[in-house]
C-alpha cells in the first residue's frame, strides 16, 4: 500500500500528470464507443495532426517558461507558405524556396525581439499588432488568392513519408520535441527560460542577458512556425493565406494543459506533447464517434479548466508534503 501511495505521490508531483491523465481519459471513452480509435493507422493519423501543432509549441514551451507569448505565429505560417510558394512558382530550387520561407520567419522573429527587448513594448498588444499587420501584407500581396500546384518532389514533404502513414511531418516534430526537450531540461539556455520566467529581477541580478534569452526564444518559435508553413503547402499542394489563422491560443492552450505556467518559470516540452496530442484525440475522437465538430472548442475549454484545477490540486498536495 505504501509503494502504490508513493508512486501516485510521484506521479501527481509530475507536471505533466493532468495532461496524461486527460489523454488517457479520452482514449479509454473514445475506444469503448469506438475501437477503432486504438488501431495503428488512426493513432499515426493523430501523431500526424499533432506533429504540426508540436512543432511550434515545442519551442513556444521555452517562450512561456521564460514568462512571455507570442500571438503573431499563426500570421508567421501564413507568409512563409506564401514565401515558399512564391519562389517555387519562379522555379527557384526546392532547397532554397525552403530557406526563403525559414528566412523570412527568422526575420519576423528578429523583429518581435527588436520591439518588445530592445524597445520595450508589451508583449500581448505588440504580437497581436504584428499579426495583425502581417494578415493585411498577406491579403494585400495575394489579394486573398491561394499559390497552387508545385512539384513532385515538394509535395512529397507533406503527402508522404519513409514508411505508409509515417509522414516526414511526423519524424522532424519528433526530432524537434527531443532538441527542445533537451535545451530546456539540460542546457544553461533551459535554466536561463526558468530563471527569467520565476523571477525576472533575480535572474538579471545573476548575470543573465534576459534581453538575449528573449531574443533567441521569439526567434526559435517564428523560424519553426515557418517551417510549419512550407509543410502545410506541401501537403495541400496550395499555399493558403489563411494557413496559419486562429492557431495561437489554441496552441497556447495545448502548453498550458501540457503543465506550462502561465506567468512562466514551469514546463516541460514532454507535457506539451501530451496537451497537442489531447488537442488532435479529441479532434479524432469526436469524429470516431460522430459528434458534432461544434462541440470542439466546449471541450478543449471544459479540459483546460480541469486541466488547471487538476495542476491546482497538485501544487496544493505538494505544498502539504512539504510542510
Amino acid at each position: 500500500m505504501k509503494l502504490k501511495n508513493k508512486t501516485m505521490q510521484k506521479l501527481l508531483n509530475k507536471e505533466e500528470s493532468p495532461a496524461l491523465i486527460m489523454v488517457l481519459l479520452i482514449m479509454i471513452l473514445v475506444t469503448a464507443v469506438n475501437s477503432t480509435f486504438v488501431r495503428p493507422d488512426n493513432l499515426l493519423d493523430i501523431l500526424r495532426t499533432t506533429s504540426y501543432n508540436l512543432l511550434i509549441a515545442a519551442p513556444l514551451t521555452c517562450l512561456m517558461v521564460c514568462g512571455e507569448m507570442d500571438l503573431c505565429f499563426g500570421s508567421v505560417v501564413s507568409l512563409a507558405g506564401i514565401t515558399c510558394g512564391w519562389l517555387l512558382q519562379m522555379e527557384v530550387p526546392i532547397p532554397f524556396a525552403i530557406l526563403g520561407a525559414l528566412a523570412c520567419g527568422f526575420a519576423i522573429g528578429m523583429l518581435k525581439a527588436v520591439l518588445l527587448c530592445n524597445v520595450g513594448l508589451p508583449g500581448f498588444i505588440t504580437t497581436l499588432g504584428i499579426q495583425y499587420a502581417l494578415s493585411g501584407l498577406i491579403l494585400l500581396l495575394t489579394g486573398g488568392q491561394c499559390i497552387n500546384y508545385f512539384p513532385e518532389s515538394f509535395k512529397a514533404l507533406g503527402q508522404r513519408g519513409p514508411l505508409p502513414k509515417l509522414y516526414w511531418t511526423i519524424i522532424v516534430a519528433l526530432v524537434i520535441t527531443i532538441v527542445f526537450h533537451f535545451i530546456l531540461s539540460k542546457t544553461r539556455l533551459g535554466r536561463s527560460f526558468y530563471a527569467i520566467g520565476g523571477n525576472r529581477e533575480t535572474a538579471k541580478l545573476a548575470g543573465i542577458n534576459i534581453g538575449k534569452v528573449s531574443m533567441i526564444s521569439h526567434v526559435m518559435v517564428s523560424v519553426c512556425a515557418a517551417l510549419v508553413g512550407v509543410f502545410k503547402a506541401a501537403r495541400f499542394n496550395s499555399a493558403q493565406p489563411n494557413a496559419g489563422s486562429g492557431t495561437e491560443l489554441l496552441l497556447m492552450c495545448g502548453v498550458i494543459i501540457g503543465g506550462t505556467g502561465i506567468a512562466g518559470g514551469k514546463g516541460t516540452v514532454i507535457g506539451t506533447l501530451l496537451g497537442c496530442f489531447l488537442m488532435a484525440e479529441i479532434d479524432n475522437g469526436l469524429i470516431l464517434t460522430r459528434v458534432s465538430s461544434y462541440w470542439n472548442n466546449l471541450i478543449f475549454g471544459v479540459i483546460l479548466i480541469l486541466a488547471l484545477a487538476l495542476d491546482l490540486y497538485r501544487q496544493k498536495k505538494i505544498a502539504s508534503a512539504k510542510e
